[in-house]
């Protein structure tokens, strides 16, 4: 990948294609400006741009199909500029955008979108990776998300008492063989080493402070109890 430039391929042949933007061909790479290079675990090659989504690129056809935003949310991302990209073990893709965290299922076509509407502490997606326990740690601008794949739900961390700074860089994560994960920041690697963590094992109570009916609040008290 050449910044602004678009995307050069090397085979082993010595052959070398170069895949520019062209408004007149719909299946050329869809900005100049790559973000992300990333091969999945069938080899295929995914393409992250800067202002035009991501490409996947096919390698009989030397073609490229697109996801981009778009009004049909059930196939759109969240934003066309794409920081960073992963696949999980269940073999669903993710894509990290300044506006949210994105999951394409293969099978369907479809996307589901995260933000802070979710549980994220912060919509700006810096990096992407999976621990050995198929949980996805998300590293924003805001500090760092724990997603439970099982569970749906978010945990975040955020603050220099835990970290060195919140101002993480994009596709800058890895994960290291005692599954400690490492994200990179302005600031140094800040890690996370699961094998000290202790996950809670406290059952939340369900509280209802309001009850709306027909778009009226209806008061809670006692007089409701037996019925």
């Amino acid at each position: 990948a050449i910044v602004r430039q678009g995307l050069i391929l090397y085979d082993l042949s010595g052959e070398r294609l170069w895949y520019k933007f062209d408004a007149d061909d719909p299946h050329s790479i869809s900005d100049n400006n790559i973000s992300k290079l990333y091969e999945d675990r069938s080899e295929r090659i995914w393409v992250g741009t800067n202002a035009g989504g991501v490409n996947r690129y096919d390698p009989v056809t030397k073609q490229f199909s697109h996801i981009r935003k778009q009004t049909n949310a059930n196939f759109s991302l969240s934003d066309n500029t794409i920081t960073d990209i992963y696949q999980t073990q269940d073999n669903k893709m993710w894509f990290g955008t300044p506006l949210g965290l994105n999951r394409l299922d293969n099978d369907s076509g479809q996307i589901k979108s995260y933000t802070i509407n979710e549980g994220l502490i912060d919509n700006n997606i810096k990096s992407i990776i999976e621990d050995g326990f198929s949980d996805l740690w998300i590293s924003n601008n805001g500090g760092i998300s724990q997603y439970s794949s099982s569970e749906d739900y978010f945990i975040s961390y955020s603050g220099r008492d835990i970290f060195s700074n919140n101002s993480f860089y994009p596709n800058d994560a890895a994960l290291g063989i005692d599954n400690t994960i490492y994200f990179g920041g302005s600031e140094g690697l800040s890690k996370i080493m699961l094998a000290k963590m202790a996950r809670s094992t406290y059952a939340l109570k369900t509280l209802i402070t309001d009850l709306w009916v027909d778009d009226k609040k209806n008061n809670i008290n006692t007089e409701h109890d037996n019925r």
